[in-house]
């Protein structure tokens, strides 16, 4: 037996099977894209502070100039915004006669700054932060450094210890 196929069936089956823009395909084509990238403002602090005061000679203050932490602690950021700072704050105010300040260490993101008296205030350590990851300049952290310096009248602390959380806060200036 011998079957004839109709050409109109014909082209309505390749139209169903290949769709029909794929009868009319050309050598280009556009597709839309989103891309969304998020608000990122991150800090990390590694390390821990040590600082120890010597009992002093006869005469002498304890501590005499101060005395400083400048290898343990280290700063990192990421932001890919513009017009950021760095606060400084500590969990307690100082003992009568200390002075606990904080200072970012040579570096090479060009960031510098200090805060002469940590309290419970938070205080702008480092401004001007714009769209900066630290680790590509600074890949094993900005230092900070730490000093404590004290008068004659600096309060005993063997028996109730000093010990301030300093917490460091990325934020809009």
């Amino acid at each position: 037996m011998n079957m004839r196929i109709h050409p109109r069936l014909l082209i309505a089956t390749a139209a169903a099977v290949f769709g029909a823009a794929g009868l009319q395909a050309g050598n280009s084509g556009t597709n839309g894209c989103t891309i969304t990238i998020p608000v990122c403002n991150q800090l990390s602090i590694t390390g821990t502070a040590v600082l120890t005061v010597s009992q002093p000679s006869a005469g002498a203050v304890a501590g005499g100039s101060g005395v400083s932490d400048t290898s343990s602690v280290k700063l990192f950021l990421t932001t890919n915004q513009t017009g950021m700072e760095v606060t400084a704050a500590s969990s307690v105010n100082p003992v009568t006669g200390a002075t606990l300040s904080v200072t970012v260490g040579t570096n090479n993101t060009g960031f510098s700054g200090s805060v002469s008296s940590l309290t419970t205030t938070p205080t702008v350590l480092v401004s001007g932060i714009s769209n900066i990851a630290t680790n590509t300049l600074d890949p094993s952290g900005i230092p900070l450094t730490y000093t404590l310096t004290l008068t004659a009248a600096a309060t005993d602390t063997t028996t109730t210890p000093y010990t301030p959380t300093i917490t460091y806060t990325l934020q809009s200036s």
